[in-house]
């Protein structure tokens, strides 16, 4: 499987008001997000671009909540086994 572009990400990393984009710091595109809300589709598409710039980071986070748990947990088997269902989806496994 291919890795996903590197981290970290960001909305409008141009800085050219364009709602949606999201991209490396020195302005390659990662994505574009879209909305479906008829009534305020500029917030939606911002939204969704942010969660989508934040899924570097929330990987990273993940991976060492995953060691933490496992670490501490007595029966981390449920938070763990919801852990690496993420991770993989994440990864696209």
């Amino acid at each position: 499987m291919t890795k996903h572009t590197p981290g970290p990400w960001m909305v409008d990393p141009l800085e050219l008001g364009t709602l949606g984009d999201v991209g490396t710091p020195s302005g390659e595109p990662v994505a574009q997000a879209q909305a479906r809300s008829p009534r305020n589709p500029d917030a939606e598409r911002e939204a969704n671009a942010s969660l989508i710039a934040a899924a570097p980071d929330m990987l990273h986070a993940l991976e060492k909540a995953r060691v933490a748990i496992q670490t501490w947990s007595p029966d981390p088997r449920e938070p763990l086994e919801d852990i690496d269902r993420a991770i993989a989806k994440a990864k696209g496994q």
